[in-house]
C-alpha cells in the first residue's frame, strides 16, 4: 500500500509588532512594518476590511491584522499602532522691538498658540533663554528657532526680529 502526505507550507504574515508614530508623520504600507518575508494578504480593523496604508493623524490608531489565506490554511499577525499628537510650536513671525523694552518673552511672540516647555535655539545652534534682554542690542537682528517635543514628535517654529533703536533727542539745553 502507499501512502501519499502532501502538505501546505503556511503563508507568512509578518512578525506581530507594536509600533507608535508621529501624527504629522508621512502615511506608510502597513505591510513594510511586518518584518523580512512578510505576505500581504487582507487587512482587518476592529474586524472589519480595510486599506493597506496608515495615515498618521488620518487613520485610527489600534490593531490592524494582516490575515493571509492559502487553503486550506489561515495565518494572520497584528500590527499595534499608537499615534502621538504633535505639539504646537506656533506659527513663525517677524516683528520689531525697541531696545528700551528690556525683557521680552519669546514666546509669547510667536503666531499661533504655542506649547510651553520648548528650547530656543539660534542660527549656531547654541540655546538661548525664552527671557531675552534686548537692552544694548540696538541695530541688531536676530533669528531664533523654537522647538518643542511629545516624546518623539518634535514640532518648531522661527521667531525673526529687529532690535530698535531708541529715539535720542540729544543733550538737555536751555533756551
Amino acid at each position: 500500500s502507499t501512502v501519499t502526505v502532501s502538505f501546505q507550507v503556511l503563508p507568512n504574515p509578518g512578525t506581530s509588532t507594536n509600533i507608535t508614530v508621529c501624527e504629522d508623520d508621512p502615511a506608510f504600507n502597513l505591510i513594510t512594518l511586518m518584518g523580512p518575508g512578510a505576505v500581504e494578504g487582507g487587512w482587518l480593523f476592529g474586524g472589519s476590511a480595510v486599506g493597506n496604508s496608515f495615515i498618521p493623524g488620518v487613520s485610527l490608531p489600534g490593531v490592524y491584522t494582516n490575515v493571509v489565506v492559502t487553503a486550506p490554511c489561515t495565518a494572520s499577525a497584528t500590527l499595534t499602532i499608537n499615534v502621538t499628537p504633535t505639539p504646537n510650536a506656533g506659527a513663525d513671525n517677524t516683528v520689531s522691538f525697541c531696545e528700551t523694552l528690556g525683557n521680552i518673552d519669546l514666546t509669547s511672540n510667536l503666531g499661533g498658540n504655542p506649547t510651553g516647555g520648548g528650547i530656543w535655539t539660534d542660527a549656531s545652534g547654541t540655546v538661548v533663554l525664552n527671557t531675552f534682554n534686548l537692552s544694548g542690542l540696538c541695530g541688531n537682528s536676530y533669528v531664533y528657532t523654537y522647538t518643542v517635543a511629545n516624546g518623539s514628535c518634535t514640532a518648531s517654529s522661527t521667531l525673526t526680529f529687529d532690535v530698535i533703536c531708541a529715539p535720542d533727542a540729544g543733550p538737555d539745553g536751555s533756551i
